[in-house]
């Protein structure tokens, strides 16, 4: 397969962007992205990180990356947990122990309460979810 670092980006952000829908703005890669705390109240930004590449077979034609999907989760603050926890679960729902095609395979999340900084008007969350990601050299 050539093209491994595009296939891998272009899957898993199609299928985040198809498994979540309206449920809110997304901050895709690359993209310009300025939320109005006005009219935004939630919001998500998502990020692919590959992290390690090594053979995965003894004759060398198996490659296997692993890295973690992160997806920041902003809410505005003041109104308490609950819109923070049920977009943490939405993520959990569309990218966590899910087979992408052929290749690529996620496994169980973890979700770390960020907080806010004092000069922000949100409030964070980071979800991360581990993958791997097979194809032949």
């Amino acid at each position: 397969m050539s093209n491994k670092a595009k296939y891998l980006q272009d899957t898993i952000l199609d299928k985040f962007k198809t498994g979540w829908g309206s449920t809110s703005p997304v901050a895709w890669p690359n993209i310009i992205f300025n939320p109005d705390t006005g009219s935004i109240t939630k919001w998500v930004r998502i990020t692919v990180i590959e992290s390690v590449t090594a053979n995965a077979d003894v004759g060398g034609t198996l490659r296997r990356t692993v890295g973690n999907i992160f997806v920041q989760v902003f809410v505005t603050k003041g109104n308490g947990t609950s819109d923070m926890t049920t977009l943490c679960d939405a993520v959990l729902n569309v990218l966590e122990q899910k087979n992408f095609g052929t290749y690529i395979e996620t496994g169980r999340g973890s979700v770390a309460g960020v907080g806010g900084d004092p000069k922000s008007a949100w409030w964070q969350a980071n979800v991360v979810i581990p993958f791997r990601f097979d194809s032949q050299t």
